[in-house]
């Protein structure tokens, strides 16, 4: 979650108040939000996002859908400024616009006053994002090259991010890598929910949470149950695939799979709700696309699944989440262009559950780099010297 990244900055001498949007049609809202973090100052404004703002952000001549959002933030900056001091600016994408009104305000304060610019993935140079236009990228990568430039510290959550900005525009010595982190404070009293759908003695149960879409399909997973109930050796009965989020345009493979009984769409829940549910998940799922070169991605949902000492299945390619697989112990990595091992892998999961035997090694010191609490501690430390060479 974006807001991890600034909840603990408190503890070590930062005050961080938040600017975000009430909701909005692009990226939803999650009302267990107020809850969760009642360390942070929150602002919620209004965001101009309707038929006329996605169609003008599908013609490309904006930034992304939220553009409208952009005049409201500002007015609430205002009202910031006007009675606080601000010593120094944070900006997350996604989306782009936080980044966008962030450099409005950086001109306004000047030099003086550091910005940092977090990306929760890459913005131009994402694998997954198919341009209609063939302008469009360029223009983008010229919006993006003028915040990185005019950024004090650029955050990416991953080495290979890192490296790919770096091959694009340069400024090695101002992009730090600080990955994506789970909330300890979210995980203690969590209470899983009664489970009213399968025989949890026998039916092994692997849940997804997040959206498919584009590149990132469930398919390979879809064929792999495929192949196991071909072979006869496990059935319905005992595999339940529950697929938290938005499906979207895949919801027709698992009629084309014959997976009906096998597969089940739950869609969106509050974000407390997909915990708990995750909680009495026996396998957690992680699918990324079958990409040629290695994946830059690393999901903000598997510290989720780390937090929870789960079992991970990782479909995935080489890369950064495979790497975080074998170095935590969490789980299995399997490729995603190969469903005959994919099928394999949920077989031997299956036995050791039935044997129960399917438990988890985690190396519990890497795990605690995902903390919240670290990431806080590394992010308050670069703002301390930015401010002091500032100061210098």
């Amino acid at each position: 979650m974006a807001l991890n990244s600034v909840k603990y900055l408190s503890l070590y001498g930062w005050e961080p108040t938040v600017i975000s949007a009430v909701r909005s049609e692009e990226f939803g809202k999650d009302l267990f939000v107020s809850v969760s973090f009642p360390e942070v100052k929150i602002m919620r404004t209004f965001s101009w996002e309707n038929f006329i703002s996605r169609a003008i952000n599908w013609l490309g001549v904006v930034s992304d859908a939220m553009f409208g959002w952009a005049p409201f933030a500002w007015f609430a900056i205002r009202s910031i400024t006007s009675s606080l001091p601000i010593e120094a600016i944070i900006s997350r994408a996604n989306p782009i616009t936080s980044h966008l009104v962030a450099f409005r305000l950086k001109r306004q304060l000047g030099i003086q006053v550091p910005w940092v610019v977090l990306f929760g993935d890459p913005w131009t140079q994402n694998p997954y994002v198919k341009y209609r236009w063939p302008w469009v990228k360029p223009y983008r990568e010229r919006i993006e090259k003028t915040i990185l430039q005019e950024a004090d510290a650029i955050v990416v959550t991953t080495e290979l991010t890192k490296q790919l900005l770096v091959s694009k525009y340069g400024l090695a010595d101002k992009i730090h890598v600080l990955p994506n982190t789970y909330d300890p404070a979210e995980f203690v009293n969590l209470v899983a929910l009664p489970v009213p759908y399968t025989d949890h003695h026998q039916t092994m149960v692997l849940t997804y949470a997040g959206n498919l879409y584009g590149l990132r399909s469930p398919e390979p997973l879809f064929r792999a149950l495929q192949i196991i109930c071909q072979k006869g050796l496990m059935s319905y009965k005992q595999i339940k695939v529950r697929l938290i989020g938005s499906v979207g345009e895949f919801t027709s493979l698992i009629d084309q799979y014959q997976l009906q009984d096998m597969v089940e769409v739950v869609g969106n829940l509050p974000r407390y709700q997909t915990l708990q549910e995750l909680s009495h998940s026996d396998v957690l799922l992680s699918i990324d696309a079958a990409l040629p070169a290695p994946s830059i991605f690393l999901p903000a949902k598997l510290m989720d699944y780390l937090a929870l000492n789960k079992p991970i299945l990782a479909v995935t390619p080489v890369g950064e989440t495979a790497n975080l697989i074998k170095r935590t112990g969490s789980g299995f990595v399997v490729s995603p262009e190969d469903p005959t091992a994919i099928a394999l892998v949920i077989e031997e999961m299956y036995l050791l559950f039935s044997q129960g035997k399917l438990v988890t090694t985690y190396n519990k010191t890497e795990v605690n780099r995902y903390s919240a609490l670290d990431y806080g501690k590394q992010l308050t430390t670069l703002l301390d010297q930015l401010v002091v060479s500032k100061i210098s």
